[in-house]
């Protein structure tokens, strides 16, 4: 799966229901060159505990890199919770590359997502 060595060091992103995929990537290699940065006399030393990742307790919030295409594809005939359909759209919404899509009467269709706070 994506990410699934040992912790070296971490610290919380914080991030917002307009965060899009491409933005939540940006702040994490942002967060990782911090974090390198801060820590780096404690990699060069090997001062510092490594902790293995944590259990996967909810099987179906995982997400492997081989499922990414497959959930990015909105299927028209199935329900889904708002929130959910919305998550799918910001996680897939990047300016280059690929992007959730659906299929209507034979042709496929990207969809990107802007969301944008108005008050």
């Amino acid at each position: 799966g994506i990410d699934t060595g040992p912790i070296l060091f971490q610290s919380k992103i914080k991030s917002s229901i307009t965060d899009t995929g491409e933005k939540l990537y940006i702040k994490c290699v942002n967060n990782a060159l911090r974090l390198f940065k801060k820590n780096f006399k404690k990699i060069i030393y090997g001062d510092f505990k490594a902790k293995p990742q944590p259990k996967i307790i909810d099987l179906n919030n995982t997400r492997y890199a081989k499922e990414i295409n497959s959930i990015s594809n909105i299927q028209l005939d199935k329900s889904y919770n708002g929130l959910d359909l919305i998550n799918i759209l910001r996680a897939r919404t990047f300016s280059n590359g690929k992007c959730s899509s659906f299929v209507f009467l034979g042709k496929k269709y990207e969809m990107k997502l802007k969301i944008k706070e108005v008050s």
